[in-house]
């Protein structure tokens, strides 16, 4: 399969990158242990980044017993992983699951009463169809012993016994389906009761322009029936959040934007947001609004969860970027010139610009541990990144900073 432009954007820059330098004295591969258990007491937080994507994929695995500002990561008891490794669990539970995107394979670390992981159990899910290759899947977790891989590449959600880590079923998506078209899926599909909503965006072969629908597939989790809903006026929704209300508000990837501003219409449509009711199975036919109406015209999309009924939404400002007639989409995406905006989702009016938050790149994906949303903001070339608090009550904390794209969080303790 070929790199969506969430990870093509970053591949040459983390390509680049000197591993011996940012992962010097990591442990080997037969250590397989992360931390020296020096941490026997308190919150840990596993995190998971990515110092390479595609087929030379690194990325480590380590533990912080904090996100806050200035906390220092000893990258010499990180596990090194040779591929791109995304994180999930149940926060509090003391075991977390790294998800391979080259090998459909999936790795249970145990943490230990000393502050340690231990990679424990192995599941692996290619007698489903689930292959390797650049992909969103991800994992949502019902219960302890309750779970799907939800896999865009064979549009299936594959139950499974986090447990026992052994699969149940798989369950169909096939309605997803779009001829000529790749899917992928949401970054975080969202629950609402005993519903899980996975959302559906597609790309043409050639990541240069974008099916103007959002599909979603509604999953009851307690039956694994599954029903689906669509929308024709807004695609290439990547982001979502659960308002106050109950209200699912899903927001367009800034990459629409990036294209739309390269290629017109015909490419992409602008940056655009629209909702499901609480308790309703469809979409909201009066409520759509194009990102760039909320932000004075600076074109924008992704949408992530503040404090109360707030959302942060990013837009490019061409006076960080100028483009020229040989800019492309992925250049524009990638670029350093996207500023966080804030808006109220009950009034929805004019959304205000964060000017205590540096510009970065159009990548929208946010993290939770804690009851906390953190976005990842990265620098221009994707070594670095830092966690910004976007659920505090003002603007947003700077956090931490990691080395790489952060690509997973969670409290393990």
């Amino acid at each position: 399969m070929n790199d969506s432009p969430r990870t093509s954007c970053t591949k040459a820059t983390l390509a680049a990158l000197s591993l011996a330098a940012s992962v010097a004295g990591c442990g080997t591969d037969d250590e397989q242990q992360v931390g020296t258990g020096a941490y026997p007491s308190g919150p840990l937080y596993a995190v998971t980044t990515a110092l390479q994507v595609g087929q030379d994929a690194t990325s480590l695995l380590f533990v912080t017993p904090s996100l806050d500002e200035g906390q220092a990561v000893d990258y010499a008891q990180a596990v090194e992983i040779p591929d791109e490794a995304h994180l999930f669990g149940i926060d509090g539970e003391k075991k977390v699951y790294a998800l391979l995107a080259q090998t459909p394979q999936l790795t249970r670390y145990d943490l230990d009463p000393s502050g340690r992981l231990d990679a424990a159990q192995e599941l692996r899910f290619d007698r489903h169809g689930v292959a390797g290759g650049a992909s969103t899947r991800s994992l949502h977790f019902v219960s302890e012993t309750k779970a799907y891989l939800l896999d865009d590449s064979s549009l299936q959600a594959i139950a499974w016994n986090p447990e026992e880590m052994t699969i149940q079923k798989a369950i169909d998506l096939g309605g997803l389906k779009r001829e000529g078209w790749i899917p992928y899926f949401d970054y975080i599909p969202k629950r609402r009761g005993r519903q899980l909503v996975v959302i559906a965006l597609y790309y043409d072969q050639n990541f240069s322009k974008i099916l103007p629908e959002t599909s979603a597939a509604l999953i009851d989790v307690e039956t694994d029936e599954v029903t689906y809903v669509h929308d024709e006026r807004c695609g290439g929704v990547s982001n979502s959040m659960i308002a106050p209300s109950g209200d699912l508000y899903l927001g367009s990837d800034p990459y629409n934007a990036a294209l739309n501003v390269i290629g017109g219409d015909e490419a992409s449509k602008t940056g655009c947001l629209i909702r499901m009711r609480a308790g309703e199975d469809a979409f909201d036919p009066d409520f759509f609004a194009n990102v760039s109406d909320l932000t004075g015209g600076f074109p924008g999309g992704g949408i992530v969860p503040g404090a109360g009924s707030t959302a942060y939404l990013r837009a490019y400002d061409e006076s960080l970027f100028p483009i020229s007639a040989t800019t492309d989409a992925l250049s524009l995406y990638a670029a350093a010139a996207w500023r966080w905006w804030k808006i109220d989702l009950e009034s929805l009016t004019t959304a205000t610009v964060v000017e205590g938050v540096p510009p970065g790149s159009g990548v929208v994906k946010y993290l939770s541990a804690d009851s906390h949303v953190f976005a990842s903001d990265t620098n221009a070339d994707y070594s670095e990144t830092t966690l910004q608090d976007m659920s505090a009550e003002s603007d947003p904390v700077k956090g931490i900073l990691i080395n790489g794209l952060v690509t997973g969080l969670v409290r393990a303790r």
